[in-house]
């Protein structure tokens, strides 16, 4: 059970820091700036599912050499039934590697909710582990045991930002602008 516990809070950890670097990517600026990369927004209603992600492709820059999908299953179901329905064969993913998430964010005011990210988290993106990479779990037996609990602490520090710039797109459902996130 123990380890279970230490798995779990290790889990959450890593979906955490997961988080925060999609984060970083819809909140970056749509045109570079002295301190900052870019990360281009593209426009994709439910009419342009099929070429949403070839559209995006060309948005990317020559040093996103190996980019990724990154998207939730609902909207990778909303790919495939638009591939099944088109009448011939096609791959909406353009051979890319699909990395599913649990959530995608609204960009910043919640206008628009975002439907998949593409980029090269290897070029792009740098994460900083100053104190190694490996995620502690601490047990402190000590401080709650006047209630009989003992108490689990996780940690994982980490530094993390965008590098290259155009290594990132992400598309936006246009039918969602102006709305609040839900």
């Amino acid at each position: 059970f123990l380890r279970y516990i230490v798995d779990e809070i290790t889990y959450q950890i890593a979906k955490k820091a997961q988080e925060q670097l999609i984060d970083l990517i819809v909140n970056a600026p749509e045109n570079p700036e002295a301190n900052s990369v870019s990360v281009p927004r593209i426009p994709v209603t439910n009419e342009q599912t099929l070429s949403g992600v070839a559209r995006a492709l060309g948005f990317l820059s020559a040093e996103a050499t190996d980019p990724v999908l990154v998207m939730t299953r609902q909207e990778w179901a909303r790919f495939k039934a638009a591939a099944a329905t088109a009448n011939y064969a096609y791959d909406p993913f353009e051979g890319l590697p699909v990395v599913f998430v649990d959530r995608l964010p609204t960009t910043p005011g919640g206008n628009y909710r975002v439907r998949f990210i593409i980029g090269d988290f290897g070029r792009g993106a740098l994460m900083n582990f100053p104190n190694g990479e490996e995620i502690r779990v601490k047990r402190d037996d000590l401080s709650l045991s006047e209630k009989d609990l003992v108490k689990f602490v996780g940690r994982m520090y980490v530094g993390m930002g965008l590098v290259a710039d155009k290594a990132f797109v992400f598309a936006v459902d246009e039918a969602s602008g102006n709305q609040e996130a839900g």
